[in-house]
């Protein structure tokens, strides 16, 4: 009895060790876009913001980065307007915008958390992803280059 458990175990053990597994999205990352400046250069709307689990979709952005450095853009009803520096996967924004009042607390979190960015990747789309905390991002789709 106690050499067929021993065997079950065994057998148990060596299919669960080639059983793929993953605790992220891999689809999401793409390793073939190079992170850096070059690529973040353009005109980008805003898609939503959230995590890979719950996910707000809102369409009142834009984001123009500059090759010079400078950026742009435009929440619902604010300009932005500032400068920004790339190293590697890290980007600073240092921006100032325009105080028309918000109509609601959406208006107001793109414009209020962009401070909160550090880091950029993209997708396999090509869609950047500005992450304004650990695992929490903006994602944009580039309309202009």
């Amino acid at each position: 009895m106690k050499k067929k458990f021993f065997i079950f175990a065994l057998m148990l053990m060596v299919v669960f060790s080639l059983t793929p597994v993953s605790c992220s999205n891999d689809d999401d990352e793409n390793n073939s876009l190079v992170i850096e400046k070059e690529n973040i250069v353009g005109t980008w709307e805003l898609k939503g913001w959230g995590n890979d689990i719950l996910f707000t979709t809102y369409t009142n952005g834009y984001l123009t980065f500059s090759s010079d450095g400078t950026l742009t853009g435009k929440g619902k009803r604010n300009q932005i307007y500032g400068h920004y520096v790339c190293q590697g996967d890290k980007i600073e924004m240092d921006y100032a915008t325009t105080k028309i009042g918000y109509t609601n607390e959406e208006d107001y979190f793109f414009e209020e958390n962009l401070r909160n960015v550090t880091k950029y990747s993209f997708t396999k789309k090509g869609n950047l992803r500005l992450y304004y905390s650990i695992d929490e991002y903006f994602e944009l789709t580039l309309i202009q280059s």
